[in-house]
Order: C-alpha cells, then structure tokens, then sequence
C-alpha cells in the first residue's frame, strides 16, 4: 500500500501544512473521498466491462447481482427483487441450520462463519419453517404451471448461483417463481407489471 504524503492544502506563515483541526479534517476527509472512489471505480468499471450495464447504473447497488441487473433492465420489478432477497436469506439460513454445503457467493461480511453446537434450537426451527414455507409457496405455483416451467431452477441458478437467465422460458419461470414468493411473503406492489 502506498502511504502518499500530504502535500496540498493551506499552509502556516512558516510554510508548514496547516495543523487547524478543521484544516487537517478537510484534507483527511478530501484524502478519504479519493481513496474511496478509487476503489469504488474497480466495482463500478468491472460491472460495466462484464455485464454491459451502464456507467450511470454501474454505481447502483442493485447492479451487483443477476436479479437486481433484471430490475434496472426493466425485465423485474421492485417487489420481485425484495421477494428473491427474503427467499436468498431463508435459503441460506436454512442451509446454515442443516449444515449443509455452503452456496457459492460473494464474500458476505455479515457471514457468521464456523459450525454452530446447537445452542440455538429455536432459531434453527424458525429458519427450517420459513425455508419450508417459501419452498411449499413456490411447489404450488410449480404444480400450477405443471412441467410447462422449472420454478425451482430458475431460483437456483438466477436467485442463488447469481447468474442471469440463459433464454426467455428460464425468465419466464423466475417471473412466476418470484411472483409466487410475492404473495407468500405478503409484499406489496404491482407483482406482474415492470419496474418503472
């Protein structure tokens, strides 16, 4: 890491940088802003490299996933998102209550990492029943459509692996998987109709 010195700012009669605490705070702050566009930049320049989204999308937060990418594509709307958020945590609460393998992710700084002992036995039956609900939720729209669609592949690759829709039958089976968890979760909004 390269430690730049400070050479800019308002300076003492002796020639000195300024050593004002508001003086010193500005270009402290300045310093930050910079640090941190420079990184932002990374994320932003990447996104629009590899995804083709917009420079000024690029800095939305929604930009960082395949479903929040569908959002400012007009191809989802809001409310679908919010719904495949609550569906993605409960999945993977329930994930971390059985043990299981952990999905492939980005780094999640929340992430309490490690095995639990089973101290928390009520946390772990509230997370296997919302998992199980969300699932039931999502089975009954599946038997709805019957094989006309596969629901709980489109969750998997587009919700859980984080990658887009490879064609429009897979689209149109997230539209419906995600409106079925709509309703199950009680969210509210247009569910058929595009983020405006």
């Amino acid at each position: 890491m390269n430690i730049k010195i400070e050479t800019t700012g308002k300076r003492e009669p002796n020639g000195r940088l300024s050593r004002k605490r508001r003086e010193r705070a500005k270009r402290y702050t300045e310093g930050l802003d910079k640090l941190e566009q420079e990184m932002i930049s990374v994320g932003t320049e990447a996104r629009q490299r590899i995804y083709g989204v917009s420079a000024k999308l690029s800095r939305d937060q929604l930009a960082g996933s395949a479903v929040g990418r569908l959002v400012l594509g007009d191809m989802l709307t809001r409310i679908q998102s919010d719904a495949a958020f609550l569906y993605e945590q409960d999945a993977r609460a329930y994930y971390l209550t059985i043990e299981g393998p952990q999905q492939p992710s980005a780094v999640d700084l929340d992430r309490v990492q490690g095995i639990s002992n089973g101290e928390n036995v009520k946390r772990k039956l509230i997370a296997k029943a919302r998992y199980e609900n969300a699932r039931k939720a999502v089975q009954e729209a599946q038997n709805a459509v019957r094989l006309h669609s596969n629901l709980f592949g489109a969750l998997q690759h587009c919700v859980m692996a984080d990658r887009s829709p490879v064609n429009e039958a897979m689209m149109g089976s997230l539209r419906e998987a995600l409106n079925a968890l709509v309703r199950h979760y009680g969210l509210s909004g247009n569910v058929g109709k595009r983020a405006a």
